[in-house]
């Protein structure tokens, strides 16, 4: 993870915070685990469904949007306390 920040003034900040490939595919991972396992798809049991097919169902952007959810708070507290 790589973290910049810019004073703004009047007790601003702007934080850059870049992470690595490899906690956006974890947290994608752990995002569509909690989904799967809501996501009722014809022909296949609760939790079961193949990534692919969950993501032709729900859309990418639903995956990515639950997978950020939990990211980015994380990334800001470490971000935070780098800085």
């Amino acid at each position: 993870m790589k973290v910049s920040s810019e004073k703004l003034g009047n007790c601003q900040v702007s934080l850059k915070v870049e992470a690595e490939a490899s906690e956006l595919e974890k947290s994608l991972d752990e995002a569509y685990h909690r989904l799967v396992s809501r996501v009722s798809i014809s022909g296949f049991r609760k939790g079961k469904a193949p990534r692919a097919l969950l993501e032709r169902h729900v859309g990418k952007d639903t995956l990515l949007s639950e997978a950020l959810e939990r990211l980015v708070p994380q990334l800001y507290q470490q971000a935070v306390e780098a800085e």
